[in-house]
């Protein structure tokens, strides 16, 4: 096997190890930069990480954190539809 293709294996391992890194690992690296304050490119340095993928974790992380607070709007919008329907009902039989 050629040094080549060794390098384009070891390349490729590497690439599928920091994708299957677990989620505590991800959200520490994350954290790292979006709370602790710390450059980006200091904290891949650091551990040995693509500025590239922390991006692309971090984009991720938002988006879906984007996502529940979408959720959790339309689910307190439709509990105060609720809550409006039952205090109604309520006034009526107090008449």
């Amino acid at each position: 096997m050629s040094n080549h293709r060794v390098l384009s294996k070891l390349k490729e391992h590497a690439m599928n190890d920091l994708n299957n890194k677990p989620s505590s690992f991800k959200q520490w690296i994350i954290l790292e930069v979006t709370e602790h304050n710390k450059l980006l490119s200091q904290v891949a340095k650091e551990h040995g990480i693509s500025a590239k993928k922390i991006y692309q974790w971090i984009k991720a992380s938002q988006s879906s954190k984007c996502k529940q607070q979408d959720d959790i709007i339309g689910e307190i919008a439709l509990l105060q539809q609720k809550l409006a329907h039952l205090n109604k009902q309520l006034s009526h039989l107090q008449q």
